[in-house]
């Protein structure tokens, strides 16, 4: 499939929905998916966190768990995975990629006795058996994550995230990239600091160019401000191929996907992102598509309906489509579901929905969203309800 061409496709309504498949946290309130994939066995796997018994860890005033669940094509559950840590503190499972033909591998966060987080990947097998955990960390014991994950032809992997303390005399965040074998040993590892004191950067999505790159999606800080859209692309030994800065407003890109010909298409928010990239007031959403070999904007769009919205996760259809999710409000922490669809070729609308998904929801977060083979959508994030969160999985149709 040319997922360079111009799809041709005219606007029209919305998909209709499928199905919602809800997971409540019975030991507390929080409870959301970042995660999504479809395995080689056909299966959905999604990828979160739930709130687990009160956290034993002397800094953790909540105690969230890795949630896994293997769900069928038409929404019923097969099996759950949940990893609590054993001070039970805050464990998340925040990407999720296919291995192979009956496995997948499970990126994110779990927090250790001593350290407020270590970046942690783990291999699960179809049937539920756990094949092997590997982490990493920061030497400053601090908020290191893993938000992205891809396997790669050959069978290895590549993980994204923020480690603390990883560059030399950098005790603040950089992004950190890593190579290792399919059975989680490492192969290798770069990083990436920004130039802010104190210094941040964070990766938050990875995607995988057909040569067998890696395309980083990112914030970070530049000097005395707040952060900034940053794309990399690193080659299959992870040398920078090229890096882009993309916008002089501040933002963080959240998302990143990969047409067939290698050019990525970036998922963002800009405005009021402060020094870390987390919102801090209003945000308009930024998608922008850029050249394989350089990186350089070919365009960009920005959407911003209700003053505070974001673009958070990016896929694209074996029609060339672009699908895109996050949050749409008219307040920081109160926004409904945001699902649209894109051409890809100058990033004209196709539709565009924004839902709170069930009766009693007062906001809604989608969080993550990939397609199958017939361009059915899978969305996941976070539902708040009167009494907590809800963990959220969508099907709708193209």
């Amino acid at each position: 499939t040319d997922t360079d061409a111009d799809t041709g496709a005219e606007p029209r309504e919305p998909g209709a929905v499928a199905w919602n498949h809800l997971v409540d946290a019975p030991e507390g309130d929080a409870a959301g998916g970042r995660g999504i994939t479809i395995g080689g066995d056909d299966h959905v796997y999604v990828a979160g966190w739930i709130e687990g018994p009160a956290s034993t860890h002397p800094g953790a005033f909540t105690n969230l768990d890795v949630f896994v669940r293997k769900i069928t094509r038409d929404g019923a559950q097969v099996w759950t995975l949940v990893h609590d840590e054993e001070i039970s503190g805050f464990d998340r499972g925040l990407a999720i990629a296919p291995l192979g033909a009956d496995a997948v591998v499970v990126a994110g966060q779990n927090q250790i006795a001593g350290d407020n987080g270590d970046l942690w990947v783990r291999a699960i097998a179809s049937d539920a058996t756990v094949l092997w955990t590997t982490t990493e960390s920061g030497t400053n014991f601090a908020d290191d994550a893993a938000y992205g994950v891809t396997a790669r032809d050959d069978g290895s992997l590549v993980v994204a995230g923020q480690v603390y303390g990883g560059a030399p005399m950098n005790d603040d965040a950089v992004i950190w990239l890593e190579h290792m074998t399919g059975a989680g040993a490492p192969l290798e590892m770069t990083w990436v600091e920004g130039d802010g004191d104190p210094w941040h950067a964070s990766a938050q999505a990875l995607a995988l160019h057909p040569d067998g790159a890696s395309i980083v999606a990112a914030g970070i800080r530049p000097a005395a401000d707040a952060a900034r859209i940053w794309v990399g692309r690193y080659d299959g030994d992870l040398a920078p191929v090229w890096t882009q800065t993309l916008t002089d407003d501040p933002g963080i890109a959240h998302g990143v996907a990969v047409t067939a010909s290698g050019d990525p298409i970036v998922a963002a928010a800009i405005g009021s992102v402060g020094i870390l990239g987390y919102p801090d007031g209003p945000t308009s959403a930024w998608i922008g598509r850029l050249g394989a070999d350089d990186g350089a904007v070919a365009w960009s769009i920005t959407r911003d309906e209700t003053g505070y919205q974001r673009a958070l996760a990016i896929t694209i259809d074996s029609a060339g489509e672009v699908i895109v999710v996050g949050e749409a409000g008219d307040a920081l922490e109160a926004g409904a579901a945001w699902i649209a669809k894109f051409d890809p070729a100058d990033g004209s609308e196709i539709w565009s929905v924004t839902e709170l998904v069930e009766d009693g929801v007062t906001s809604a977060r989608a969080l993550g969203v990939t397609t199958d083979s017939e361009r059915n959508i899978y969305i996941t994030g976070s539902l708040t309800m009167a009494d907590g969160e809800r963990l959220w999985v969508q099907r709708r149709a193209l």
